[in-house]
């Protein structure tokens, strides 16, 4: 059971995923960096006063954030062991890189991703300062972004600090895919859509009846989203007014016939 106890590295009670900061021609591994808006698209990075990273940063407008992988994790290791102030860690560790475009800092070849982001704002947060860029470039990597354009877990193996030197990656074996609105959907059985499940059992149907058939649609709607056009018969499965449905679609129209692109 949980019970309180002294834990003064907090910070290590989660993982965290590790990205190399680049500042004209230096780089410095972060794992305290996180996005902040989506408009206009913002992001931070923690960089503590005792950094030369944290020199650069206030000579300069500009920094940029390269995401590496698991396989990358002594390069991490190694640019952190060091500082920039004692030697080119470019040179030092053989990295290649591009020039960022915009701003003065470096985009690493071996990166599956990476950004290039205008200095936004500055604010000291106890023994740290937080640095905001407004990223005015994105890079991908040909071939690890997915039909849905996201990462995909089986090209890539983001690299994740779990403190004191430890480096772990995912198991894309381990991942599930759970559905936000399908999950809500069942809990709101329990809420205000009971009475429309009600309503819905209740009322009359004859073959074609077109007010049957726009009191599923609204109800599958509040169920599924107005966002997912058309739905799927399998999508449609998870939901519990679907199967009432089913029950019924001999007196009612066929499913076959709603085209839920139009609705």
């Amino acid at each position: 059971m949980l019970k309180p106890v002294e834990f003064k590295k907090f910070y290590y009670i989660f993982p965290q995923s590790v990205a190399l900061i680049g500042v004209k021609e230096n780089v410095m591994p972060v794992a305290w960096h996180t996005p902040l808006s989506a408009d206009p698209p913002l992001y931070g990075i923690l960089i503590s006063p005792k950094r030369f990273t944290y020199e650069l940063l206030n000579r300069t407008d500009g920094f940029t954030v390269n995401f590496l992988e698991y396989k990358d994790a002594r390069l991490i290791a190694r640019t952190g062991g060091v500082s920039g102030r004692d030697c080119d860690k470019l040179k030092k560790f053989e990295i290649e890189y591009i020039q960022a475009q915009q701003v003065e800092g470096v985009i690493l070849s071996r990166a599956y991703g990476a950004y290039e982001c205008e200095k936004y704002a500055v604010q000291r947060y106890g023994d740290h300062l937080l640095f905001v860029g407004n990223i005015v470039q994105v890079y991908i990597k040909d071939g690890v972004v997915n039909e849905q354009g996201v990462i995909d877990e089986k090209s890539v193996a983001p690299i994740i600090y779990f403190g004191q030197d430890r480096y772990i990656t995912i198991a894309p074996e381990k991942i599930h895919f759970i559905s936000r609105s399908a999950v809500g959907s069942r809990m709101l059985l329990n809420g205000q859509n009971r009475g429309a499940v009600r309503r819905f059992r209740s009322s009359p149907a004859t073959p074609g009846d077109g007010n049957t058939v726009r009191l599923t649609v609204k109800i599958l709607r509040s169920f599924a989203g107005n966002s997912i056009s058309p739905i799927s018969g399998r999508s449609l499965s998870i939901c519990p007014i679907f199967q009432i449905w089913q029950r019924r679609k001999r007196s009612c129209l066929n499913f076959r016939s709603v085209h839920w692109s139009r609705i």
